[in-house]
Order: structure tokens, then C-alpha cells, then sequence
């Protein structure tokens, strides 16, 4: 009843209004006693829950252990003894931090692997709270799948070849060459099959790899070896110059790696191996040019010893010298004419430098004035090309040139009139040629031009001579 109310009841009633406010007032008395009974049980039931709310954490470095995909959350029943409790309704809250004390998100992942993380769990009604530590492991270990192999008997069986295992792992990226792997090799008679294929034996690979957290994950793989028949080898091809090129003089026919052998799938088919074959040959040699170069007939015998059939295929592998001579000429010469004659007399040199990888040979000389190394006689000046040319048991020819240089190397002989008249002409001016003063100057070779030196003056092709000049010189009157 609010105070309106109060106030209206005593107008009404006059003289017992008294009375009713005595009862109003008792009313409210009443009402007050009892909220306050109310806030009394209330603060008692919760003291009454803080003293039976005990929360009790799990020891230190209890595991968060991540699951498959790498995630984990940390809720308060993985960190708690008691949770949930009936002593402590309610909820309640996780602080979690790491070892620097920034806070940490409950969703964790396998960036937390490892960490160690601390956790304070509190009552939200009661405030009461207990604290431990979390250590965030991976015990998941790598999902391997090995899938069956089926490879020819021959077949390398290295890893590369044969492959790797597909993996899952959700902390880690696994390199190949984390795997590691062993190898059980069991032979099979002729007549298995798997899966409607004949197989010749098997190889158990037994693979694993581990994590960075130690978890290690395994796998067999099986490796089937299936069986080769007669159909299925490839014979080595002709090494004669046509189906293959053949062997240069000095490789060894012998060397199977130069010169093929029988395969399957592009694998060598050996015996002894996982195919159930014997695979020998034999060879005749039929001589060539040289001793260094010859044709070997080789024989391939094969037998299959599961079919019991035995066949044989024949290879040529030709030994051949194809190089020519290497040669190296003597050098370059410059020799001088004769003193009386244009020319000279050559005699050519020796000892030009030859190698050959197979067989002898023989060397000769030639150019323009004839064959050998001489003498030759008037060789004319000028630059002359000489080939030196090597060629061996095989008809292979090897050559180099020398240049023989022939040059004019002796001066030309001068002779001089010793008196020469000169009439000056009315002019009183008169050139004339450095001709008129030779006496039958000569060369071994050829004369180019004559010139002519005056008192010891330069060289010129003629000469000007005038009338003062003459009289100052020689003391002849202007009119002589």
C-alpha cells in the first residue's frame, strides 16, 4: 500500500481511523522483517556455497592433447578434478597465459606444441579459484598410405623410381627425405599370380617417418615383380654406322654401357636377377683396316626358364677409324731471292707434328710447284701456301699449311755517268730526268723508278737546272 492509499483510509474513518493505521503499520512492519529474513538467508546460502564450493585443479603440466587435424580447446574439464561439481554451480572462468604472461585463446593449435601454458580457474558465484599449468603436446603420429606397387622384374626398385608414401600430418610438413624404409625380399615361383598378373617375387618395404613431437607413423608397402617373357625384351640395335653410329677406334666393344644389352622396360636383363633369365653372348671378331679397327659379330643368348624357351639375336658392333691424322705444320718461313736472280731454290721443312688414335700413317708435302720437300729452284717472290697432309692405314687425311714467304731482299746496284754535258737552252732554264745521268744501274729483281741527288740535296726524279745557278756554281758567263 503506498502512502495515497494511507492517507485516504484516515479521512473515511474518522475516529477509528487510528486503528487502521496501527494494522497499516503492523503490515509494513511485517513486510519489512520479512525482506530482511530474505537478505539474510540469502548472504547465509551464499557463504554457505563459498565454504562447500572447493574447485580443485589437475596437477602441473597436465597434457592438452591436440587431435587429428591439430586443434585443441582448453575447457575447464580438462583442467579441474571435480567438474563438473554440484557444489559449484554456476560457471566458470579459465584465465590462461603463457610463460610471459600474455594472454592465450582456449582454441590452441600446433603453434602451441610443446608450450607450456598457466591456468587459473575461478568460481563465477563464489570467487573461489584454484591455478595449475598445461603442457600442449601432438601425440598424434603421421597417417601413412603405401598403396601396392606392381614393376617389371627388372625394374629399379629406388625409391625415386617406385615413389614415396602419401602422408597426412597436421603439425608438420614431411620432406622425403624424412622417410625412411627396410626391405624384405621374398622370390616366387613362376606360376603366382595377383590379380590375375604373374609376379616373380615381392619386396615388403616397410616404411616410417616421425614428427618433430617423436610420434612416428608406419606403413608396409608391397612390390610386385611381375614376370618378363621373351616378348617382353628389347635386344640391344646394330652399332655399324647405320642402325647406330659405331665405335670410335679405341673404345672398348666390350663396354655394354657403350654397347646395349638385352632390357625389359628399359631395365638390363641380367642373370640371376628377380626374371627367371639367363642372359649370356658370345663374340667373332672379323679384322678391318688396322688391328685398331675390326667388326665383332655378337651373339645374344636368352633363356627363359619359366616358359623353358631359349632365343638367340645377333648384334654388329663396328670398331671404326674415323678420325683423320691430326697435324700440325712446321711454321711459317721467310727465306730471300737469289742475288743475281728474281727467285730462289727452296727446300721445304721437316718435322710437321702428327697424331693418330687408331693406326700409322704417312706424311707428304705439297703446293704449287710440285710434291716433296724439295730442292725446287726459281721459286718467284711472293707468299706461297704449303700443305702438309697426313693419312692413315684407314684412308682418313689430316692436313695444315705453312706459308713459305719469298722476298726481294738484296738493294739495287747504282752506276753513274761520270760526265754528263747539259746545253741550258735560250730560256736559261732546263729540267731534266735522274735517266740521263744512269750508266746501267741494275737489280736482281726489277728497277721501280731512278732518282737523282744534286750536291747531296734529296733524292727527286729530275732535275732543274737555270743560268744563275750555273754561273754562281761554275763560273760560266750568263750566255754560256
Amino acid at each position: 500500500m503506498n502512502s495515497r492509499n494511507l492517507q485516504s483510509v484516515r479521512a473515511s474513518h474518522g475516529p477509528n481511523s487510528r486503528t487502521e493505521s496501527v494494522h497499516t503499520v503492523l503490515n509494513l512492519r511485517a513486510g519489512l522483517m520479512a525482506w530482511t529474513l530474505g537478505l539474510i538467508l540469502i548472504l547465509a546460502s551464499a557463504g554457505s556455497l563459498s565454504a562447500q564450493c572447493e574447485l580443485a585443479c589437475k596437477p602441473p603440466y597436465t597434457p592438452i592433447v591436440l587431435d587429428m587435424d591439430g586443434n585443441a580447446t582448453i575447457t575447464p574439464i580438462l583442467v579441474l578434478n571435480n567438474y563438473p561439481d554440484p557444489n559449484c554451480p554456476g560457471n566458470v572462468t579459465l584465465t590462461i597465459t603463457d610463460g610471459a604472461g600474455n594472454p592465450v585463446d582456449p582454441m590452441v593449435d600446433c603453434d602451441r606444441a610443446g608450450d607450456t601454458l598457466m591456468i587459473t580457474a575461478k568460481h563465477d558465484i563464489s570467487g573461489n579459484s584454484c591455478w595449475t599449468s598445461v603442457v600442449v603436446v601432438d601425440e598424434m603420429p603421421p597417417m601413412l598410405i603405401c598403396p601396392d606397387k606392381y614393376v617389371f622384374c627388372t625394374d629399379s626398385l629406388f625409391v625415386d623410381s617406385v615413389g614415396y608414401p602419401q602422408w597426412m600430418e597436421a603439425c608438420m610438413d614431411i620432406p622425403n627425405a624424412d622417410f625412411y624404409y627396410t626391405d624384405l625380399y621374398t622370390n616366387l615361383p613362376c606360376t603366382t599370380q595377383v590379380n590375375n598378373i604373374y609376379v616373380t617375387g615381392k619386396v615388403a618395404r616397410q616404411w616410417a617417418v616421425t614428427d618433430l613431437s617423436g610420434n612416428t607413423g608406419t606403413c608396409q608397402q608391397t612390390i610386385w615383380l611381375k614376370r618378363a617373357t621373351i616378348a617382353d625384351v628389347e635386344f640391344p640395335g646394330d652399332h655399324d654406322g647405320f642402325d647406330l653410329p659405331a665405335l670410335m677406334c679405341g673404345e672398348d666393344p666390350k663396354d655394354l654401357k657403350l654397347t646395349g644389352q638385352p632390357t625389359v622396360d628399359g631395365f638390363p636383363l641380367i642373370t640371376l636377377g628377380s626374371c627367371d633369365f639367363t642372359v649370356t653372348y658370345s663374340d667373332d671378331i672379323y679384322p678391318g683396316c688396322v688391328s685398331g679397327a675390326y667388326t665383332t659379330i655378337r651373339t645374344w643368348k636368352l633363356i627363359d626358364y619359366c616358359q623353358d624357351t631359349t632365343v638367340y639375336h645377333a648384334q654388329v658392333i663396328s670398331l671404326m677409324d674415323m678420325l683423320p691424322p691430326v697435324v700440325q705444320a712446321p711454321a711459317d718461313i721467310t727465306i730471300g731471292t737469289s742475288s743475281i736472280k728474281c727467285s730462289a731454290t727452296v727446300n721445304l721443312p721437316t718435322g710437321a707434328a702428327v697424331t693418330d688414335n687408331c693406326s700409322s700413317y704417312a706424311v707428304s708435302v705439297k703446293w704449287a710447284y710440285g710434291t716433296g720437300y724439295g730442292p725446287y729452284l726459281n721459286v718467284p717472290t711472293g707468299t706461297h701456301p704449303v700443305i702438309y697432309e697426313a693419312k692413315d692405314a684407314c684412308g682418313n687425311i689430316g692436313r695444315d699449311t705453312l706459308y713459305l714467304t719469298i722476298q726481294d731482299d738484296d738493294k739495287p746496284v747504282a752506276v753513274c755517268k761520270k760526265d754528263v754535258n747539259i746545253a741550258l737552252p735560250s730560256t736559261g732554264i732546263i729540267t731534266v730526268p735522274a735517266s740521263l745521268f744512269d750508266d746501267g744501274s741494275y737489280d736482281n729483281c726489277l728497277l721501280d723508278h731512278l732518282e737523282v741527288s744534286l750536291d747531296n740535296g734529296a733524292f727527286m726524279n729530275e732535275i732543274m737546272f737555270m743560268q744563275r745557278y750555273w754561273k754562281e756554281h761554275h763560273g760560266c758567263p750568263e750566255s754560256s
